[in-house]
């Protein structure tokens, strides 16, 4: 059955700009004498190359780990960097403040990713919109950027696309007519739709849809049937039909989950119990981004189940609190007590079970206004604990897990060795004076 294409409507556009190779852009913004140079970005605990710019993709896959791949980096020079999550927030946030700049509301999707909405500004040369955005970026923060502009979201996210892949549109692809619509599909995998899961790709692959336009031009009835809502969402939106909007402000989580491997595996009970309290914070402070409070706590260590010559363990536990909380020193007492319950006793003699790995999380989240109080359960002076968190808080500032100036006591052991080891973090010159870039002249 065949079917009319809706038109484009270039009253409603909308933009995808993303950071390329994120991480390693930072790294080279600070660094200069990177330019030009194959660059790796390790995971937590330098374990596997999680980011890597376009001179290393030749060399190293995403994933591969680092203790596999010495060789490899050490011939072409690749040079190597510990997750510098301080940086790249920085960065993240200077980027996000050029382009909300240029247009009056912004989705920002993920660290190196935002939506920009252009709606009421059709009187705009996009082309040179764009190139300004681009060039902007450049040269504010140095970051290079791709940028894709159409009349939806699934559009636009296929035009930044293409604007990474052709190199011949310098990072900016526009989609404002029914032709440059066209001519955008045919060129993108299917699995490279935006929404398109691995199941869906296999399935479509094996009908003979291999291409986002062979998509677009199924009929209708049968994505509604075969791929429900989802499917017909896409559709409507390859073809030009806006039906997801803008999340101008992001749904509160659910939960909040703080989960880390250790830098150094341990059996020690003080080692885990630090990095508990450190998940603790890191999870507390999160909640009360989000003006949340908990009902619940969960706490669990697991060893490595990848090593085959050590006993193995999963222990875990939840708790409910007698009043719901956002506050970290509130909240110690009961992640301690399911420490306490799930830590392994051990008859003499026997071999003590190696740590690599603790997670804490917040559950069952309430908006902070929702909260009542239990007249049966007796608490501390809230007031005087409110002030007190309000304070540490205020003092470490933005959010980041290593790098507080205030720490809680039950954190510091005499060797810390479930902190995080990043043998090869950069500077942060955007953040840390101590840090700061001398130019001498």
């Amino acid at each position: 059955m065949s079917q009319k294409l809706l038109p484009l409507n270039p009253r409603q556009m909308v933009g995808l700009a993303d950071g390329n190779s994120f991480y390693c852009s930072c790294e080279e913004s600070v660094q200069p004498w990177l330019y030009g140079k194959p660059i790796i970005v390790a995971s937590n605990n330098d374990g596997c190359a999680i980011a890597m710019n376009r001179l290393a993709k030749k060399y190293v896959k995403m994933g591969d780990a680092l203790f596999q791949i010495a060789d490899t980096i050490r011939e072409p020079g690749i040079v190597t960097f510990s997750s510098n999550y301080e940086l790249y927030g920085d960065m993240s946030n200077r980027m996000h403040s050029i382009w909300a700049s240029y247009v009056p509301n912004l989705e920002i999707y993920s660290i190196d990713e935002a939506f920009l909405d252009f709606t009421g500004m059709e009187g705009f040369d996009f082309e040179k919109l764009g190139r300004d955005i681009i060039r902007t970026t450049r040269r504010g923060i140095g970051i290079p950027i791709c940028l894709g502009i159409a009349p939806t979201k699934v559009l636009a996210k296929a035009a930044n696309k293409l604007a990474k892949t052709d190199d011949a549109r310098r990072g900016l692809y526009i989609i404002d007519t029914e032709e440059k619509r066209t001519e955008a599909l045919k060129k993108l995998p299917i699995g490279d739709v935006w929404g398109i899961g691995r199941r869906y790709e296999k399935r479509l692959t094996a009908m003979g849809v291999r291409t986002a336009y062979d998509f677009s031009v199924l009929p209708r009835e049968w994505v509604r049937k075969n791929m429900t809502v989802v499917g017909d969402r896409l559709w409507r939106e390859m073809n030009g039909t806006p039906c997801i909007s803008l999340e101008l402000a992001p749904p509160d989580k659910q939960e909040i989950c703080t989960s880390r491997a250790f830098g150094k595996m341990t059996s020690d009970f003080n080692e885990v119990k630090a990095a508990v309290i450190r998940y603790l914070s890191s999870s507390a402070r999160k909640l009360r981004n989000q003006h949340s409070y908990a009902r619940r706590i969960y706490v669990g260590i697991e060893t490595n189940p990848f090593n085959e010559y050590q006993r193995q363990t999963f222990r875990g536990y939840q708790i409910e609190f007698p009043v719901p909380t956002d506050n970290t020193f509130e909240m110690i007492p009961y992640a301690l007590t399911i420490l306490r319950a799930i830590w392994p006793h051990y008859a003499p003699g026997e071999r003590p079970y190696v740590f690599k790995r603790a997670t804490v999380t917040l559950s069952d989240l309430i908006p902070a206004e929702a909260v009542q109080l239990n007249m049966f359960h007796q608490r501390p002076d809230m007031e005087q604990l409110r002030r007190l968190q309000a304070a540490v808080d205020e003092v470490n500032g933005p959010l980041n897990l290593d790098s507080r100036l205030i720490v809680l006591g039950a954190e510091l052991t005499g060797r810390n060795n479930t902190r995080l080891r990043r043998e090869m973090l950069s500077k942060c010159p955007t953040t840390k004076w101590s840090d700061r870039i001398d130019i001498t002249l």
